[in-house]
């Protein structure tokens, strides 16, 4: 039995070593990032390079990515598992990064430009729940003309459903000219009421004296 044991000891003990120390959820793919007023006109779509971890894994691992080897065109991004509050706390990065908050949509919701993580003096709170933390190179947003309200392509983000309008000055559907039309026709007017003939009565029969 003890032999039996310590062998079962032998096979576990490497198991629980790689369950300790099994890599953080990892992907590495191309961001579209689609901006409203581009630096470069021509350019509305960005392609950003990109690596792509579990934000509540990575969180807790000091130094799980080398944002000194961002550069142009690069960026990391922290993925939650759900849209809530993210804090970005105080770390040893003394790379300048843009610190962008991205919500379900993949809308960018806020921008920290040129944050220096090792000289905050106190966390800071996303201004509303976010389901991803993208960081680009200290400037690059700037630069590149990305604005609050551009969009990130990625697969983990839903599309916003879409909202049809008419067009300014365009002509009313014929059903609601119809029910234009309806409201501003007058009433009819009720048919006369057919005249009335007054009817006598009978003369009494006369009296004949004998």
């Amino acid at each position: 039995m003890r032999f039996a044991g310590a062998l079962l000891a032998l096979i576990l003990l490497p198991v629980a070593a790689m369950a300790v120390e099994a890599p953080l959820l990892y992907s590495r793919t191309t961001l579209l990032l689609h901006l409203q007023h581009p630096a470069d006109k021509a350019k509305p779509t960005l392609a950003i390079d990109t690596e792509v971890r579990e934000a509540s894994s990575a969180a807790h691992t000091p130094g799980w990515f080398n944002f000194v080897s961002l550069g142009a065109f690069k960026a990391a991004m922290a993925v939650y598992a759900a849209p809530l509050t993210v804090t970005i706390h105080t770390t040893q990065d003394y790379a300048p990064l843009d610190v962008l908050m991205v919500d379900s949509y993949g809308t960018i919701t806020q921008i920290m430009p040129k944050l220096v993580l090792a000289e905050m003096q106190e966390p800071i709170a996303s201004a509303a729940p976010v389901l991803a933390v993208l960081y680009l190179r200290g400037g690059d947003s700037a630069a590149l003309g990305i604005q609050p309200g551009d969009s990130v392509e990625y697969k983990l983000f839903k599309k916003k459903p879409v909202v049809i309008t008419a067009p300014a000055g365009a002509p009313p559907s014929e059903a609601a000219s119809s029910a234009a039309a309806a409201s501003e026709t007058p009433p009819a007017s009720a048919a006369p009421a057919a005249p009335v003939t007054p009817v006598s009565a009978a003369p009494a029969a006369p009296v004949v004296l004998q």
